[in-house]
């Protein structure tokens, strides 16, 4: 809607990030796993953080490539570090498994923390809002189990095999049992499905768990919130969304603008690819927020200009 993909994301070498291994990594608390998942993820681009664009309301994604080399050399902290990705250490029970790794550095850090575990290919919410939560699109796994879209998955590879092709994919059969998540409300928890790490098993009933999806499933979730202008893309680097009693940045959404951004996207076409007028939007948007980091008085001044 806004990005110039290919500049703003970065890629791994063919043997991953170099400053992704254990000896830069373990003051983190992360298992093999997690930094050998990271090591070959690619990222937001290395532009300073204030520069990054939002991936969705008050939230960008988290540059891990950069946030480790600036550990490597001791330009960051720790402690800053994870209090950025994970929350407060009195939130989610005050400790994250070290299978799980954030995917988000949030400006509301109660509401953005997006945790991977990596066991399951699962990612939780934690601490979603109630208005997002109820607008999901699939909604949190717990609620369509079994799972839809891994049966689908499922069908489709068995049909590559058929035809002769090489399922070069992971096979889900091994994890399948894991895909209920370990969630507050579980009343019973099958000890045998679990990894044998009774570390692990500690770690991870202290954790408040957040409503949760399927790494494919999550994703969906979050692309159809922008379909349906649930969340709004309003400039290269901002979002905002609908619910204008919520704070974004601190700062309270003025009426009226999520509409009037709305009905700015759906002039041009949105969310109809094929008749969508990107640079005409883009255009019209533009002079509607003045500038890139305009804030929300500014577009409530404009919304209000054009009322009169």
């Amino acid at each position: 809607m806004f990005l110039d993909v290919p500049s703003s994301i970065i890629y791994p070498p063919p043997g991953g990030w170099p400053n992704m291994i254990p000896e830069v990594m373990d003051c983190l608390g992360k298992n093999a796993e997690v930094i050998s998942l990271l090591r070959h993820l690619p990222f937001p681009d290395d532009q300073p953080y204030t520069a990054r664009p939002h991936c969705l309301p008050g939230c960008r994604f988290q540059a891990w490539k950069t946030s480790v080399d600036k550990l490597k050399e001791e330009e960051a902290d720790r402690e800053d570090l994870l209090l950025a990705t994970e929350s407060k250490e009195y939130q989610f029970g005050g400790k994250i498994p070290k299978y799980c790794v954030d995917l988000t550095h949030a400006l509301n850090i109660s509401e953005y923390v997006m945790l991977l575990d990596i066991r399951t290919g699962l990612v939780y919410w934690m601490g979603c809002p109630e208005e997002i939560l109820e607008a999901c699109d699939p909604q949190p796994s717990r609620l369509v189990y079994p799972l839809e879209g891994e049966a689908e998955a499922d069908k489709d590879r068995s049909v590559v095999v058929a035809e002769g092709e090489e399922d070069d994919t992971e096979t889900s059969d091994d994890n399948r049992e894991h895909e209920t998540p370990p969630t507050s409300d579980d009343e019973n928890d099958d000890e045998d499905d679990e990894p044998d790490d009774s570390e692990d098993d500690g770690e991870s009933e202290d954790v408040e768990w957040g409503p949760c999806w399927p790494v494919r499933h999550f994703f969906a979730m979050l692309k159809n919130h922008f379909i349906k202008l649930n969340f709004i893309p309003y400039s290269s680097q901002r979002v905002i969304q609908i619910w204008t009693e919520r704070y974004t940045d601190h700062e309270k959404i003025p009426e009226g603008v999520p509409e009037f951004l709305q009905s700015i996207y759906h002039k041009h076409g949105w969310p109809n690819l094929e008749v969508y007028q990107k640079e005409a939007c883009l255009a019209e948007l533009k002079d509607a927020t003045g500038t890139e980091g305009t804030k929300y008085y500014n577009l409530d001044q404009y919304y209000q200009n054009r009322e009169h």
